[in-house]
């Protein structure tokens, strides 16, 4: 179950974070978080804070838009920044995380995340017809640019993640023949060591005192 901000400080950490995912780049012109979610940078999981409460600092979140954040949460750091450089518009990919880890320093206005989550809510009963993907009306109404944009995001995030899954399964095949390269190598029998063979002596030379003679 997703984690439910109240709706002020949603929008509070939108509008610090210039309504635009930290991760691809890509970004809300609408003004309303139209497609947008709020990302902890260091996952709860790996004890990142919660900060879900309205007078929370907000140092642990940041602006991601949904598919970001839902693949971002399954991925390594190495992987996910990979797996940002085929989707997001340039210079915002593949994400430097210094400069999103900076982003989070910046303080949230509640106040003013609360005007925004009202004009949101307007937004979204004015065009409650809104789908993920852009309809010809919503070009029309919300700009061509900005409905190509988010075709673009679709395609790229398809594209992207398809090459991570091949990575994966590459990894999972490579691993499982070390495995059995190992397995293989413990299991062959021993050999015992080559015994060293007994110098040959020479014939040396007896006396014998009966005949007096050398043999």
């Amino acid at each position: 179950m997703g984690i439910k901000f109240h709706e002020a400080k949603r929008h509070a950490v939108y509008a610090r974070d210039g309504y635009c995912c930290a991760y691809c780049g890509i970004k809300d012109s609408t003004g309303s978080g139209y497609g947008l979610t709020v990302d902890h940078v260091k996952a709860r999981d790996l004890g990142g804070a919660l900060q879900l409460g309205v007078r929370e600092p907000a140092d642990n979140l940041v602006t991601a838009c949904g598919s970001c954040n839902s693949t971002k949460q399954k991925l390594t750091p190495r992987e996910f920044s990979k797996y940002a450089a085929g989707i997001g518009p340039p210079p915002n990919s593949p994400p430097d995380w210094d400069k999103v880890r900076a982003r989070t320093k910046k303080k949230i206005d509640i106040e003013d995340g609360a005007k925004r989550a009202e004009y949101a809510r307007k937004f979204r009963e004015q065009n409650s017809g809104m789908k993920k993907a852009p309809t010809r009306e919503e070009m029309e109404e919300f700009g061509e640019e900005h409905a190509k944009d988010l075709a673009a995001q679709v395609k790229r995030h398809r594209e992207a993640k398809a090459e991570i899954v091949r990575e994966h399964a590459s990894n999972l095949e490579k691993t499982a023949k070390a495995g059995k390269d190992k397995a293989a190598k413990e299991e062959e029998p021993k050999k015992a060591p080559r015994e060293k063979a007994p110098e040959k002596q020479g014939p040396g030379i007896q006396h014998d005192p009966a005949t007096g003679q050398f043999t």
